[in-house]
C-alpha cells in the first residue's frame, strides 16, 4: 500500500445507486490488461490536504456507524 488512495462513494442521487467511480470489469479468460487510471489516486495522505481528506472519510463512517447502531 502506498500513500495515494482512491475513495469510492456511493450515489443515491438516482434510483438506481451506483458507486462511483465505477470499477474495472474482470474479464473472466484472460488477466485484465487494463488498471485503473492514475487521475482516481488523487488524494495523497503525505500532504495536508490528503490527510485532511482522509479525516474526514474517518470521521464519516464514524458517524454513519453510530447512526447505524441508534437504530
Amino acid at each position: 500500500m502506498g500513500t495515494r488512495l482512491c475513495f469510492f462513494r456511493l450515489d443515491t442521487t438516482n434510483v438506481a445507486a451506483e458507486i462511483v467511480p465505477r470499477g474495472i470489469l474482470h474479464d473472466p479468460h484472460e488477466m485484465n490488461a487494463d488498471s485503473p487510471p492514475e487521475e482516481r489516486w488523487d488524494c495523497d495522505v503525505l500532504d495536508a490536504n490528503g490527510e485532511e481528506r482522509l479525516r474526514a472519510v474517518v470521521e464519516e463512517i464514524k458517524e454513519a456507524r453510530k447512526n447505524i447502531a441508534n437504530a
